[in-house]
């Protein structure tokens, strides 16, 4: 098929893409908590900019001990967790684990069928950060580029295996409250402080 509208890729058909995907992650291996596998799947991530582009992403211990403490689970499996926020100083990654914490849950571990992932901020341009990180990820992991359709006009990602999608909002124009969201990261700027608030789905 072709483009569907400026700067999308073709979309492929969940046939094709299941065929390029990697039959066995990672973050698949028996005995890992749920925690452990987001990590996991963070971990295999390439670096998209800065002097260490093109390694493999390794996250920092308060960004594992954050992780971990959101995706604790009780005796039956469920996150104890469904909201963080996460205040850090400007230029320590906030983006980039944002974006990492999306593709988790579009198309990583964390993924459901037909989930609905969202990127909120003030403006538009600002919650597009998010989405253009994931863009730079997602066509430097040839398994995630096979199975994810991008829609850059209109800041929207589709997995094709799972039905998942991901769209970018402006908070003046619309709610998350009224959608079956997965998980939705807001962006928000204060002084020299960069704060990031993060919501999941309760499972």
């Amino acid at each position: 098929m072709g483009m569907r509208g400026i700067g999308s890729t073709p979309k492929r058909s969940a046939k094709k893409a299941a065929l390029i995907s990697v039959d066995r992650h990672p973050w698949d291996k028996p005995g890992l908590s749920r925690a452990e596998r987001v990590i996991c799947f963070i971990e295999t991530l390439p670096v998209t900019a800065g002097p260490l582009a093109g390694t493999t992403l390794r996250l920092r211990p308060w960004q594992k001990k954050f992780i971990r403490a959101v995706y604790r689970t009780d005796k039956t499996g469920n996150r104890l967790i469904r909201t963080a926020v996460l205040s850090v100083a400007r230029k320590n990654g906030k983006t980039q684990l944002a974006a990492a914490l999306c593709l988790c849950a579009l198309s990583g571990p964390e993924q459901e069928p037909r989930g609905e992932c969202y990127s909120v901020a003030c403006t538009r341009f600002q919650a597009g950060r998010v989405f253009s990180e994931m863009v730079a990820i997602i066509t430097r992991v040839p398994w995630l580029n096979a199975r994810i359709n991008i829609v850059r006009f209109r800041k929207e990602l589709e997995d094709m295996e799972n039905g998942s999608t991901f769209a970018v909002l402006a908070a003046d124009v619309a709610c998350t409250d009224s959608r079956r969201h997965s998980f939705v990261t807001t962006s928000s700027l204060r002084s020299r402080v960069a704060r990031c608030m993060m919501h999941w789905a309760p499972h």
